[in-house]
């Protein structure tokens, strides 16, 4: 019998390669993955991108809201609502993380003339740049677009976003259907061929953290690509596109519209034990600079009382007599007399101060929600 090359290798003696036995790796613990694609979906003007935002602090501050979160760079592409995204971003920061100068969120608008910028598109086949290519005579690296050019370095892009000290954690793509813009959503060719770029783009940063003589630890250091992407027609269908998006990324999130403001981060597909849970939250107004926008308000469930309470005392103090007053106008149509929204408003303000939505400063200057107070000394 000849010898044959075998290219398997036991079970016995893989078993304990280190490679083999690592822990799963987390950048929010048993929510965001670290060196993985992630889908985040919602029907349109559900909150996606104020809720991918929020994500994108935590992460960028280190905020533990959602779980036990590691700190990392953040670079953000809104593809989309890019007129408004900066007061999205302040108004963020403002109510709730007003120490921090946003130094870790990166934002990429993909206009520039790079290899992976102008006429980007996620969909464009990969082809491998020789480094003769990539590279002048003197080291620098030269990006620019040859014309034409029906392909990318998927693996160079990834490579460039770990290049330096700034070394990006999540990349995130708001939104997913305007990265691909040659493709087709509902073709399975094309969305495996997005994917398989994807991991290249990952698979690229991290091959640049190994090459570059980086300890062990900072082999940890992989890259998780988020994309915000619309639902289908009927949201129950999942995300829209072909149903290989869903079958072949491992973590999906879907955002659901509750009563009013209320949404919920659904872990509708994940490699953890949160799979099938939800994540409540509320949309709260916000008034920067005189841009009207939203911030997210995490862990609470709120009824429509509850809810128009704090909205109008979002940005101003107002006496509890006079809240009282205007909401009853709202409301006058679902309780049959004032007494009886009395008694509810009442018990709302009572709810809203025992889970510190608010806090009172003083019947006479006002409640005003306690999470967008300005002073520090009354809370």
């Amino acid at each position: 019998m000849t010898d044959r090359y075998i290219s398997t290798t036991s079970y016995k003696t893989l078993k304990d390669k280190p490679e083999y036995n690592r822990e799963k790796l987390w950048l929010i613990k048993d929510l965001i993955p670290q060196g993985e694609v992630v889908i985040l979906f919602g029907d349109k003007g559900v909150g996606k991108t104020f809720i991918t935002l929020d994500i994108a602090l935590q992460i960028a501050t280190g905020s533990q809201e959602l779980g036990h979160t590691k700190r990392g760079i953040v670079t953000y592409i809104p593809l989309e609502g890019k007129n408004g995204f900066f007061q999205r971003v302040e108004a963020a920061l403002h109510h709730k993380y007003p120490e921090d100068g946003g130094e870790n969120l990166l934002i990429d608008f993909w206009e520039d003339d790079w290899i992976w910028g102008r006429g980007q598109d996620l969909s464009l086949p990969h082809k491998d740049i020789p480094r003769d290519e990539y590279l002048s005579e003197d080291g620098e690296a030269i990006m620019e677009l040859r014309k034409p050019c029906a392909y990318r370095d998927w693996r160079r892009y990834g490579d460039y976003l770990s290049w330096d000290d700034s070394f990006t954690h999540v990349l995130i793509i708001d939104i997913f259907s305007k990265a691909i813009p040659s493709a087709d959503i509902m073709s399975w060719e094309d969305m495996n061929n997005v994917i398989n770029n994807l991991e290249k783009v990952i698979e690229g940063a991290k091959k640049n953290r190994l090459k570059t003589g980086w300890t062990k630890k900072d082999f940890d250091e992989h890259l998780t690509i988020i994309l915000v992407a619309h639902a289908g027609k009927d949201s129950r269908a999942g995300v829209l596109g072909s149903s290989i998006l869903e079958a072949n990324i491992p973590t999906i999130l879907e955002v659901k519209k509750g009563k009013g403001k209320t949404r919920s981060l659904n872990v509708k597909k994940a490699k953890s034990f949160l799979e099938g849970k939800k994540f409540p939250l509320t949309l709260r107004d916000s008034n920067i600079n005189g841009h009207e926008t939203h911030w997210v308000d995490w862990g609470k469930e709120v009824n429509p009382v509850e809810d128009a309470i704090l909205d109008r005392t979002a940005n101003e103090p107002i006496e509890k007599k006079q809240l009282a007053l205007e909401l009853r106008d709202q409301f006058k149509d679902q309780y049959a007399t004032d007494k009886s929204f009395t008694t509810v408003f009442n018990r709302a303000c009572k709810k809203l101060m025992e889970t510190s939505f608010f806090c009172p400063v003083s019947y006479e200057e006002g409640i005003l929600a306690k999470r967008n107070m300005e002073t520090t000394g009354d809370e």
